[in-house]
């Protein structure tokens, strides 16, 4: 197993955290109704620091394949998932991935076991993060990336550490 940058560990630690949670997975139970509406993204946001947030976007794919007879569509749905870590005092005029504000993703890619629908049938996250700064915002931003990725990194650990602390860390199943 590759070994994961400990300035990263706690960034990547969170969206694992986030993922587990049962409002998340009340969220994912409910899949019919979101595909129905036609809803196939959707999140939730944790609150940082200050001006910071860490939103988990759930988008849905749905893979489809045709199956061995050819008169079949099968569905092979994969979510993307993405914790964005998001400051409201900047806004991107172009160029950003999942939102205006964003300025650090981790990205994770998950299967929901849609036939027990109680959880993942199996989840990767990567172990890198994208930043994605403004240019307007902080011109000397490539020089500061490391030291902005650890006021990042500080601020999901102080998140882990807390939800931890008042019992609301995630949960090894949800029924």
């Amino acid at each position: 197993m590759k070994k994961i940058d400990p300035v990263l560990q706690p960034i990547i630690d969170m969206l694992g955290a986030v993922i587990q949670t049962p409002k998340v997975y009340l969220m994912l139970k409910n899949w019919e109704k979101s595909i129905s509406t036609g809803m196939l993204n959707f999140g939730t946001t944790e609150k940082l620091d200050g001006h910071f947030d860490f939103n988990v976007l759930f988008l849905l794919h749905p893979n489809p394949k045709l199956a061995s007879d050819d008169r079949k569509i099968i569905l092979d749905p994969e979510y993307e998932i993405a914790g964005v870590v998001s400051n409201d005092e900047i806004e991107h005029r172009k160029d950003f991935n999942y939102l205006k504000t964003e300025v650090l993703v981790v990205k994770a890619f998950g299967k929901w076991d849609f036939a027990k629908n109680k959880k993942f049938r199996s989840i990767r996250i990567q172990d890198s993060v994208l930043l994605n700064m403004p240019e307007y915002a902080d011109p000397n931003f490539e020089a500061n990336a490391m030291d902005f990725t650890k006021d990042i990194s500080k601020m999901c650990k102080m998140w882990l550490l807390n939800n931890r602390l008042k019992g609301g860390g995630p949960k090894k199943s949800v029924s």
